[in-house]
């Protein structure tokens, strides 16, 4: 299994169930920022982050590009693991929709394509970089985000 794959698995989970423990554990993601009463809990050094609203996991992102910063939550290495459906780091636009088709919804706000995956259980979030159309982060969420994104994914 893929670091994103062993990551996925936390969705839905509390924050301080063993299993998320230790899955976080295994996979080294001992950075924590907390903004109470939510949550981030990263690998700056793998590029990734498992996010929690309240206790329960709803998303993992992957930052594809470094991101630099003073703000300990932007400064990230770039993830060299493995993306979820074939998706590669250094796709671009046209790349992705001849991988993936067309997204459900387009943000041109924030650069950001939304999937329904999983059985339509899961929400793909890749979001391009502003000044190229190449991937800026890659993320997984649960449905309880579908309400935070009702307006842009359609069923």
């Amino acid at each position: 299994m893929s670091l994103i794959d062993d990551l996925i698995i936390v969705l839905g989970k509390s924050f301080d169930s063993e299993e998320v423990i230790q899955i976080l554990a295994a996979n080294e993601l001992f950075d924590v920022f907390d903004d109470s009463p939510d949550r981030m809990v990263s690998s700056r050094k793998k590029g990734v982050s498992v996010c929690f609203e309240g206790d329960v996991a709803i998303s993992v992102v992957a930052w594809v590009r470094p991101v630099r910063g003073p703000d300990p939550l932007q400064a990230n290495a770039p993830f060299s693991g493995s993306l979820p459906f074939g998706i590669e780091g250094d796709m671009n636009q046209e790349q992705v929709r001849q991988l993936l088709g067309e997204p459900v919804k387009l943000d041109k706000d924030t650069g950001s394509w939304y999937y329904l995956v999983y059985d339509r259980t899961l929400i793909l979030t890749l979001e391009f970089a502003a000044k190229s159309d190449h991937i800026r982060t890659v993320s997984i969420s649960t449905e309880s985000l579908q309400d935070d994104v009702n307006s842009l994914v359609r069923r």
